[in-house]
């Protein structure tokens, strides 16, 4: 049976210590800028930008236009005046940072075993960087995406919420179209990963190194990353579906909802939007004029306080 893999990137299939890592990728972006705007200027905006991304809750919003919003008014400049500085940046300089990292033999190991089991593979990345950085975090992994046919790969162009918002695990899930098959999240970090996917509903398997000692309780599917593939297969498929039961599922699940409805369809025309499938059947635009009234006419009159009078 396929099963969908959410894989995290750092520390889990990539070496990456973050506390050295991104003040060096803040210091060669502010260098790589000091043409235009200075490096005391650069930091802070930098800095603030990446925790207005962390604390996005508005599905209407995507990272970028979250980090936008804060990074270029504090420089005083539009994207537009930097975009070939920016571009620059990321194709020359932000490559030569992969020295700061170390591939995971193992990581290589699980995901060309997770492609030949049929499995869907998913890099569910903290996603605060530009796709093509990542891209090349990818490729320091030894995790190509010119070789590998990731069916998602998690940035901050297409999201809207990070792992420190419990909707960032359903906006996955939405926008590589809900699945039915069983689901599994893979990461390292238990604020980032394992107690947010939990809290979403999905089932999680945390990657530990030997020596870690677990804080969550038991039932925590935990091992190392050369584990993970004979845990798998062990696992009944049952036991890997997704669980709304909570209200703080539900609540990311529906705040999840509108942000990967905007990423999929925001490439899409007029004609796109008018065409039918076939004659008797309905047009996107139709659909969602059908939701709406549903929503308006039947959904929320019942949950009006005088319906449960009735």
């Amino acid at each position: 049976m396929p099963i969908t893999l959410l894989l995290d990137l750092d520390d889990t299939l990539l070496e990456t210590n973050m506390d050295v890592f991104i003040p060096a990728y803040f210091q060669a972006l502010s260098t790589a800028l000091a043409g235009i705007v200075a490096p005391e200027i650069m930091i802070p905006a930098l800095t603030g930008g990446t925790r207005a991304m962390m604390v996005n809750t508005d599905p209407a919003l995507t990272l970028r236009e979250v980090f936008d919003a804060h990074f270029f008014p504090q420089l005083g400049l539009d994207r537009l005046m930097i975009q070939a500085a920016l571009d620059h940046f990321y194709d020359e300089i932000f490559p030569t940072l992969g020295e700061l990292t170390k591939p995971i033999p193992e990581a290589v190991r699980l995901v060309d075993w997770a492609f030949r089991q049929g499995h869907r593979v998913v890099i569910a990345t903290n996603p605060f960087f530009p796709l093509k950085a990542i891209q090349h975090r990818l490729r320091w992994a030894g995790l190509s995406p010119e070789k590998y046919p990731f069916a998602l790969v998690t940035s901050y162009e297409t999201f809207h919420f990070t792992k420190e918002t419990v909707a960032y695990y359903p906006e996955v899930l939405a926008q590589v179209g809900w699945p039915e098959d069983p689901v599994v999240m893979v990461g390292d970090d238990i604020e980032r990963e394992v107690k947010p996917t939990r809290a979403a509903g999905f089932p999680v398997f945390w990657v530990r190194k030997s020596s870690e000692v677990s804080a969550e309780p038991g039932d925590v599917p935990q091992g190392t990353l050369e584990s993970f593939h004979s845990w798998l297969e062990k696992t009944d498929p049952e036991k890997l579906n997704i669980l709304f039961q909570t209200p703080q599922a539900l609540i990311a699940n529906l705040r999840s909802t509108p942000a990967a409805i905007a990423t999929l369809v925001r490439s899409l025309s007029i004609d796109d939007w008018k065409r039918k499938p076939a004659p008797t059947e309905w047009c996107l635009t139709e659909i969602l004029c059908h939701l709406r009234d549903v929503e308006v006419e039947v959904n929320l009159p019942r949950m009006h306080p005088v319906s449960f009078l009735i």
